[in-house]
C-alpha cells in the first residue's frame, strides 16, 4: 500500500497521513514525501504506540512505515 504526499502543503500532508494510518489495515505502507519540507518533518509525525519502525528507502523522498500488530 502506498500514500503519495508529494505536492501537498506540510499541514495538509500531515492531516492526510494521520487519517491514512488510522484507517489502514496493513503491516506496512510506503509513504512518498518528496525531497522538501515534508521529508524533513516526516519522522516527527509518527507516534511510537502505533509505528514500530520507519525505514528510509534508497530513493530519496520515500519511507516504509511498519506498524505494530493491531489488537482486537
Amino acid at each position: 500500500m502506498k500514500l503519495d504526499l508529494h505536492g501537498y502543503t506540510v499541514y495538509d500532508a500531515w492531516q492526510k497521513y494521520q487519517n491514512f494510518i488510522h484507517s489502514v489495515d496493513a503491516k506496512s505502507v510506503v509513504v512518498v514525501t518528496g525531497q522538501g519540507q515534508i521529508e524533513q518533518e516526516f519522522m516527527r509525525w509518527n507516534h511510537p504506540s502505533y509505528v514500530r519502525e520507519i525505514q528510509k528507502l534508497p530513493s530519496r523522498g520515500a519511507f516504509r512505515v511498519l506498524f505494530y500488530k493491531k489488537r482486537k
